[in-house]
Parts: C-alpha cells; structure tokens; sequence
C-alpha cells in the first residue's frame, strides 16, 4: 500500500565527499551558483554540519521506509544533528538575508530546511514505545500484497501517532510533496480521528523580492508579446487548459505573463501572451528530464533549452503540467538566405596542426588553432577572443549544445578550422584512440578517442549534454552502466567518444525503461518535491555507503506504500 505517492529530487548536492562542507563537495558551491553571493554567505552555505553524512543518503533516494537497523538510525537520527541543522539553518538566514538566491529558484536556506525536513520525518518515532514510525509503517503495510485506501485502516492505527505526526510534519514544511491530495487524506483522518490541524499547502519562501514567474503586487508585463500571439482567457481556464489549447509550455506561459506559480491569478477576458508553439509533453509522476529527454530522442541540454524555465538539474518538475519535447516555433531549416555572401576567409587556417590535449566529441580535427575552455568562459566570448564568427564556432564544435551551457573546462576547442573542414573525403579517415586516464569500469571499450573522469555531483544526463551524446551511445561504451544510471563510479574514466558506434537504430531510441516502481517504504520526497519527482544517478563511491546498500536493498524487494 503506497503510503505517500513520490520521488526524491536532490541532484545538486551529491554525496559528501570533503569534511568541512556537509552539502557541497571540494568547499565550493559549484559553477553554477549566484557569482555576486557574499563571501559571508558563502562561507555559512559551505559550513561543516555534525551529522551522520548518511543523512544525505536518505534524502537523495526515493526511499523512506524501516533501514532494519536500529543501530544505524539511531546514529541517523542523534538528537545533536537535528540542533545542528537548525544552527546550520539560522547562521546562513543570518549571513544570506542581503543575498539574492544561490541558485535559480533556490533560497538560500534550501538545503538547511531541505535536511531538516527529511531529518524530522524520517526520526519520527513512537512516543510511547519508542519504536521509529518508518518500522510502524513497515509492520502495517509491509506483507501486504494489494493497494488499498491507507484512510480504511483500523481507527486505531489510522490515528496512531505516527500517522499524525507524520502528516503534521509534511504538513508544516515545502519541503514535502503535500499537496491537493494529501489535503484531502489529512481531512478525512482529521475528521475519523476527531483532530483539529492545520490542512494548507505551505509555499516555499524565498530571500528576494521578484523572481521569473511570481507577479509582484500592481506590476504588469509591458514589453510586447514577442511571438505575436495571444490568448484571451476563457471561463474555466487554467494554464494546463491553456497550454493543452495552444501547444504552449506552461513554464513559459506563466513566466512571460507573470502569472503566479499555481496559476492563480488570471481572469476571464485578460490577454496573455502566448510562447511559441511546440510538441508538449504532460510530465507523469515518476518522470525526470533524464527520461523524458530519452524517451523523446533529445539531449539532456536540448530538453532544457527547450524549457527554460526549468532549472539545470531539473530540481523543479511538476507532475501535470505540460512541457516542450521540440523546439518553440519550430527548427531553421537551415536554407541560404538569398542575396548572402559568403564567410570571411580570414577565419580559415592555411594548415592544421595536432590539438595539445583532449579535444570535445566531434570538434573538427581539420583546424589550425585551438582553445582550451577556461571557467568562466561561454562561446560568445571564446569567439569574440579569437576572431571566429559565433556560427562557425558552434558548427565545428557540433557537440556545443543550442545555449551554449555546455562548455566543458579543460577541452580543447577549434577556433581556426581550414576551408575544407567541412568537406568529405574519398579516403577513409585515420582517427587515433588514447589510452584512458584513470580506471575504468568492467567492460568499458579501450577503442575510445575521449574519455571522461566521472566527478562529484555527476549524472549520466550531464554527462550526456556536456559530450553531445545520447544514453545509448554512452552505454554502449560502457556497457556496464545499468539503465536507470545508478551505478556511475566516481573518479573512473568513461568513453564518451568511442571508435564504434551502436546501431544506427539505436542511437536515439531511448534506453530507459519506466521508472520501477519503488518498494518497501514511506515514499515521501525531498526536498522541494511536488508529484511525480524522481532521482537522477548521481556518481557514487562503490561500496562506500552501507544506509545506500539498505536502501537500494529495500528497494529491489519491496512495492510501495500508499495512502
């Protein structure tokens, strides 16, 4: 019986590798956080926490249920880690309050409340018998081998401490997937039970005073509907209905018209601007922008730059709501415009010469200059240093992706192709493959012109997006990569350009089975999870993490819970 329908999304911060930060690995908050954070708050979100680091391990599984190990949720659930994640969580609200977000749509206190929450509810116990209600759960609906409604048990367990408390505690917190349905259970136990408690859905604050997608009071949108098309809202309408009429994302609806997160501000007769159309897709719970971007033949980056209003590691997909699986308003074919002359020939090398390090899958090896990425860079500005035409650029650098996020530091580049880059030859081409870095996983090809070392914080759609290469190519030349990418090795070399190539029918046709159903347990996701969240792989170090071996065991052996 599913206790609670959901999956854990927490791809940003991955398993603790460095002593003095709890969340984030090497003492940095990553590439892609805010570069005009304080150094105070920085330093706050960077700071050593006193808990088990297990404690991260639960919160980015999809499982919550009994460990079987009393030994090690006791370790788990120490009283002093739930006061040091409230002093962890009260230094960086302290430092921060000045601050915008880190991270797109991310508080600073994100990941202090997001443990906190997780903490909280999987160290609810009996107060009475002392007993872990995750082992209450797990006596109740372990054996069982049928789905029913969790609101038909005996009124003795339905109002048993654990049930309530358990809902209390979701119900206090963003960081839980409380939503429409779960009010709706909350109320009836509420009634069955004679309780009287609070049954709102609680939003997720932020430290700034206007983000992409929320209306500030008495603002209007008044820079011109760019697509030239417009929708009058109509009785009933909501911005799913809008986005089923019109083959609109909602993400991009809501954000170019200002429209409140839940949609709760439009009225009949108000005039919205409508994106450019394209494929939708309505996102299914259990989905992640892994799979779908799989399943639609696209790239992790492609997915994303299709959809910008979801994040870069897809930490805000929301069940039920409609997405692009193609380009808005549609792909340049790519046809001369007549009258156009062609590129300046100063852009071309008279002669190549041999790329000093590893080059990005699929740079032209016809160039007679090269650039190795630097942080910080982006194509605009390696173009614009080195005298190439934006376009040209990306064109011999095909593995580049359609917003240029993808940069890998530490690559090679072409920035001086010759003239006849682009021409084919007669005679077969002599490619010479390199020996890999590091180890490498069982199986993995040795025919292999670019390897990768997998780091901290990894997942095989990152991988994917920042080589231009689809799951099947990657698991071809590795084929000891499991399916749903759970078994990516830290600090191992992965081919990532691989002499041989899988079928050409292979190629793009998605790899990913549906999500399995998880097993065993309380399924209640975190952090700022809504329906339908799930996991990415994230790298992990093999046999390092025996909650991770618990969980994954359960996992395997159990269905799951369900209110």
């Amino acid at each position: 019986m599913a206790l609670f329908r959901a999956s854990v999304l927490w791809s940003i911060a991955a398993l603790v590798l460095a002593q003095d930060s709890f969340f984030f690995t090497n003492n940095t908050l990553g590439p892609t956080a805010n570069p005009l954070l304080s150094e105070g708050c920085k330093n706050a979100m960077l700071a050593s926490i006193s808990c088990d680091p297990n404690v991260i391990d639960i919160m980015t599984s999809d499982y919550y249920g009994s460990l079987g190990n009393q030994t090690i949720q006791d370790n788990l659930c120490n009283p002093s880690c739930g006061q040091a994640l409230e002093s962890y969580r009260s230094s960086v609200a302290s430092a921060c309050a000045s601050d915008l977000q880190p991270f797109d749509g991310l508080p600073a206190t994100y990941f202090g409340d997001a443990a906190e929450a997780a903490w909280k509810t999987f160290c609810l116990r009996d107060s009475f018998t002392g007993q872990y209600c995750t082992d209450y759960f797990e006596g109740i609906f372990g054996s069982s081998e049928t789905d029913s409604s969790g609101t038909d048990l005996p009124q003795g367990q339905l109002c048993s401490e654990c049930v309530v408390n358990t809902f209390i505690q979701m119900q206090s917190t963003p960081y839980s997937n409380y939503d429409d349905k779960l009010v709706s259970v909350w109320t009836e136990i509420q009634n069955k039970c004679s309780l009287s408690h609070n049954t709102t859905i609680p939003s997720l604050p932020t430290n700034i005073t206007g983000f992409p997608g929320y209306a500030l009071p008495n603002s209007s949108y008044s820079g011109g509907c760019l697509s030239g098309n417009t929708y009058a809202v109509e009785s009933g309408d909501t911005c799913q209905a809008i986005s089923q009429k019109k083959s609109v994302a909602v993400g991009t609806l809501i954000s170019i018209n200002n429209i409140l997160p839940q949609c709760t501000n439009i009225f009949v007769g108000q005039e919205l601007c409508l994106p450019q159309q394209c494929t939708t897709y309505t996102v299914q719970p259990g989905d992640t922008c892994f799979d779908i971007a799989n399943a639609h033949n696209l790239l992790y980056s492609e997915l994303l730059a299709y959809n910008p209003t979801i994040n870069r590691y897809c930490t805000n997909l929301l069940s039920g709501i409609n997405i692009c699986v193609s380009s808005p308003g549609g792909t340049w074919s790519g046809d001369p415009i007549e009258g156009a002359t062609p590129v300046e020939t100063g852009q071309y090398a008279t002669e190549t010469v041999a790329p000093p390090g590893g080059i990005a899958a699929g740079t032209t090896t016809r160039c007679g200059k090269w650039y190795k990425v630097q942080s910080g860079d982006f194509c605009q500005l390696v173009a614009l240093n080195n005298t190439i035409t934006l376009d040209l650029f990306e064109a011999i650098n095909p593995s580049i992706n359609a917003d240029c996020t993808n940069l890998v530091v530490g690559l090679y580049y072409c920035t001086r192709p010759t003239a006849d880059w682009n021409e084919t030859s007669s005679e077969p081409a002599t490619t010479t493959t390199v020996a890999p870095p590091t180890a490498t996983p069982s199986g993995t090809t040795n025919a292999c012109f670019t390897w990768y070392v997998i780091q901290p914080g990894d997942f095989c759609g990152l991988v994917q997006a920042q080589f231009g290469i689809t799951f099947a190519q990657l698991q071809f030349w590795n084929p000891s990569l499991l399916s749903d990418c759970s078994n990516l090795l830290l600090g191992e070399a992965y081919c990532v350009s691989g002499a041989t190539q899988p079928p050409a029918a292979d190629r793009l046709v998605p790899r990913h089975p549906a999500p399995a159903v998880i097993t065993g347990g309380v399924a209640i996701g975190y952090p700022y999870v809504r329906p339908g969240l799930s996991t990415f792989g994230m790298a992990i170090e093999p046999e390092r993490n025996p909650v991770k071996r618990v969980v994954d065991s359960h996992r395997r052996a159990h269905r799951s819970w369900g209110f």
